[in-house]
């Protein structure tokens, strides 16, 4: 009879561990609820809109403020999304700092 041997799997990931996989569950959280928020502001005038076409002709200048800063909401979250990730996420840091450093 000859011996079974078992092959290694060095391509096989190693196994997550908890904390990393709770940091990692945190920070999705957070940029899913970032986008949430920022994008519900430009969703509710959406409707808006849709229910009232002429809605931005009645506007005082006080609503013309909130319907600009509603409009640019939505593209806040990508403004935010990399401090979110720096905050978080170390390698995301580390790989920022070398990237920065290939380019100076």
């Amino acid at each position: 009879e000859s011996p079974q041997v078992k092959p290694k799997n060095e391509n096989r990931p190693s196994p997550i561990s908890q904390a990393t996989l709770k940091r990692t569950t945190g920070t999705l959280f957070t940029v899913t609820l970032a986008y949430i928020l920022s994008a519900i502001p430009h969703h509710v005038l959406s409707v808006i809109f849709f229910v009232n076409p002429a809605f931005d002709c009645s506007m005082t200048l006080i609503g013309g403020q909130f319907y600009y800063t509603f409009v640019w909401s939505y593209f806040i979250n990508s403004a935010i999304n990399p401090f979110i990730y720096s905050f978080r996420d170390s390698k995301f840091r580390h790989e920022v700092k070398k990237m920065y450093g290939l380019i100076m």
